[in-house]
């Protein structure tokens, strides 16, 4: 971010540079998304708030658990499990709360399940997708011959112009064995107009999608038993018509006016939210990196999804600035951490993926993302006056990964 102060490209953070203070600051160690925010919310280093990872592992078994948040099994079959956080410490927004400060809290990490006695608070990093994962997204192909990805679901689809298949939603863990719950979907195919037709369960109901588009969240009701569901909602897009059929669903978020477990504080929260902003990405990584990964979309696809993240945010941030009073109004914005994880090796010429015809085509969309970001500082800076204190914070910086040491092969 420095060269594009030098340059000029950033006018509303040389603005608040120039006005108050500027510094680097030291991050925890590690210097990992979830270890920095539990020490900015705590004030207490690792050893204080508990987290030293996105996971850990279990030491009766050795085997790699989630750090964040775990679940306590129920007593009977009818209660659902129980999510405790494994942050520790005092966060600041509850000696805010206690003295009688007003906090909204929109999407920090390690928040899952949400603080009570903590205002409004949404929650972040940590929020997994309805079957309990960091987002498993499904990918839909004609093609025989594909195998499933790493952390992905996989559905072979007949051949022809009318399809029948279905999405894949939570797991059913109190059937023995374990079962999938999944919802009915029908899919038209538009050779001449290279789109599909999605037929759903949900709503809305029909879409029609062109290639290489993604769709608007679909809300989907799967059903557990005669008289019980869970509601949830994802996206489609495709990735081809032709020569052989390919889309993908991403993972099934939960659903801000009913989740299967509290994503909010109050629990009514989220609902609210999206009644005045309409719906938006629950899971902890909305970014779908995953999915980018196993090659089911390509740069422009993720950048696409991306821009869908980044601007539910900014709707979520500049709602709440309507109302905002006073006390305190926190929102993160993961997208620039997300991008730069993606596609930093486009700067790197020594990095092991680095392409220089790709590099040309998407080196500055770190650079263009970070202007958006200034032009949203800008807006947010209208609504400042003398007596408001403006932060803008990061986690940690970034640079090029270049090479790593796996300790358990080396062992």
């Amino acid at each position: 971010m420095d060269s594009l102060l030098v340059r000029g490209e950033l006018p509303n953070f040389d603005r608040i540079r120039r006005a108050g203070a500027y510094t680097r600051l030291r991050t925890t160690y590690p210097a990992q998304t979830p270890v920095a925010w539990s020490s900015f919310a705590t004030g207490t280093n690792p050893g204080g708030h508990g987290i030293f990872d996105f996971i850990r592992r279990d030491p009766r078994t050795y085997e790699p658990d989630l750090a964040l948040s775990h679940f306590e099994r129920p007593k009977n079959n009818w209660t659902p499990p129980l999510v405790v956080s494994n942050r520790k410490g005092e966060a600041f927004w509850h000696v805010l709360h206690r003295a009688g400060v007003p906090s909204t809290i929109l999407r920090c990490p390690c928040t899952f399940p949400p603080d009570t006695d903590a205002g409004r608070m949404l929650a972040g990093v940590g929020v997994p997708d309805i079957r309990g994962g960091q987002g498993t997204g499904t990918f839909y192909t004609q093609d025989r011959t594909t195998s499933a990805q790493e952390n992905e679901q996989l559905v072979h689809l007949d051949s022809g112009e009318e399809l029948r298949t279905h999405i894949v939603g939570p797991r059913d863990t109190r059937s023995r064995p374990v079962r999938d719950i999944s919802s009915e979907l029908a899919v038209r195919v538009n050779r001449a107009e290279r789109s599909l037709r999605f037929e759903t369960a949900g709503t809305p109901a029909t879409l029609e999608l062109k290639e290489k588009s993604w769709g608007p969240w679909v809300r989907i009701k799967f059903k557990l038993s005669l008289l019980q569901s869970v509601s949830g909602i994802v996206r489609l897009f495709v990735r081809q018509v032709s020569p052989h059929v390919e889309f993908y669903v991403s993972p099934v978020n939960f659903d801000p006016a009913a989740p299967l477990f509290p994503i909010s504080s109050p629990a009514a929260y989220a609902r609210e939210l999206a009644e005045r902003v309409g719906l938006f990405s629950t899971l902890g990584m909305a970014e779908d990196h995953n999915g980018h990964n196993n090659g089911r979309f390509d740069e422009r696809d993720f950048l696409a999804q991306c821009d869908l993240v980044f601007t539910e945010r900014e709707q979520m941030m500049f709602a709440e600035l309507e109302r905002f009073q006073h006390g305190l109004l926190f929102t993160l914005f993961d997208t620039p951490d997300r991008l730069q994880h993606m596609f930093w090796k486009f700067r790197d010429p020594a990095h092991p993926a680095y392409d220089a015809d790709r590099a040309r085509e998407f080196a500055g969309d770190l650079e263009e993302l970070y202007r958006r970001c200034d032009r949203v500082l800008g807006r947010v800076l209208e609504s400042c006056d003398e007596n408001t204190l403006l932060v803008v914070l990061s986690d940690h910086g970034f640079n090029s990964f270049r090479r790593a040491f796996d300790t358990n092969t080396c062992l």
